[in-house]
C-alpha cells in the first residue's frame, strides 16, 4: 500500500510558471525563519539543486548541504540552524535505513520546515521523503512546490489542471492548493510508472525522461 493516504500526504503548492514557483519557495523560506524553524530543502535532480543554489547566492541566502540525513541527528545541527539560512539535501542520499533503525537523537531542539523543490516523476521517491519526514517529529508535513511547465506534468496532465482552475475559479497568478489537483499529480506519477522499465538516475528531469521512458 502506498503512503499517500488521508492525513499522510505531501502538501502541494502548484503554480502556472517556474518564476512564480521560485518566488513562493523563497517566501516560504522566509516564513519558516520567522517561525524559528530551519528550512530543510530537498531536491531530486542535481540540476534542480544547482539552480536553487544559484537563486540562494543571488538572494544572499546561505546554505549548508548535508552529506547524509544522519547529520540531522548530531549536535552540529544546532550550528547550522544558527549560521545558515537553509539546509539542503539530495533525496538520493535518503535510504530506508535512515528511519527504520533506531535514531540516535541528539535532542538538538531544532525544528524544521521540509520544503520539496519538485516531485519525482515516479511516486516511490516522494513516498520515501514522506516516510523520512514522518520519522522525525521535529519536521512538519512536507510541502512540495510544483510548476505546471515541468516537462513530465505538462505532457501527462495536459489541460486537466487548467480545467480544474476554471472550475475552482483560481486566478493565474494565485497558488493552487486543492485535493483534486494533488490527486491528479499522484495519478500522473502512477501513469508514468507504467511506462518505465527501470529507474536509471539522471542529473535532470529532461534526461531522466529521455533515458527511462519506454518508446
Amino acid at each position: 500500500m502506498g503512503l499517500f493516504r488521508k492525513k499522510e500526504t505531501i502538501c502541494d503548492r502548484v503554480w502556472l510558471t517556474e518564476v512564480l514557483k521560485i518566488e513562493d519557495i523563497l517566501a516560504s523560506i522566509d516564513a519558516a525563519q520567522k517561525l524559528q524553524r530551519t528550512p530543510l530543502v530537498i531536491y531530486h535532480f542535481l540540476e534542480t539543486g544547482s539552480k536553487f543554489k544559484s537563486h540562494c547566492k543571488h538572494q544572499g541566502i546561505s546554505f549548508h548541504e548535508l552529506n547524509s540525513p544522519g547529520e540531522l541527528d548530531t549536535a552540529t545541527s544546532t550550528g547550522w540552524s544558527s549560521k545558515t539560512d537553509v539546509i539542503l539535501l539530495n533525496s538520493s542520499r535518503i535510504t530506508r535505513n535512515d528511519f527504520k533503525q533506531t535514531r540516535r537523537s541528539a535532542n538538538t531542539g531544532v525544528s524544521y520546515s521540509l520544503l520539496l523543490l519538485e516531485h519525482y516523476p515516479l511516486p516511490q521517491r516522494d513516498e520515501l521523503v514522506l516516510e523520512f519526514a514522518k520519522s522525525h517529529k521535529e519536521m512538519g508535513v512536507p510541502t512540495a512546490f510544483v510548476s505546471l511547465t515541468e516537462p513530465w506534468l505538462k505532457d501527462l496532465m495536459g489541460d486537466r489542471v487548467l480545467d480544474l482552475m476554471n472550475k475552482l475559479d483560481v486566478d493565474e497568478n494565485e497558488v493552487m492548493q486543492h485535493q483534486l489537483i494533488s490527486s491528479s499529480i499522484r495519478k500522473a506519477q502512477d501513469n508514468l510508472a507504467k511506462k518505465v522499465v527501470r529507474d536509471f538516475p539522471q542529473d535532470s528531469i529532461e534526461t531522466w525522461l529521455s533515458h527511462n521512458l519506454k518508446t
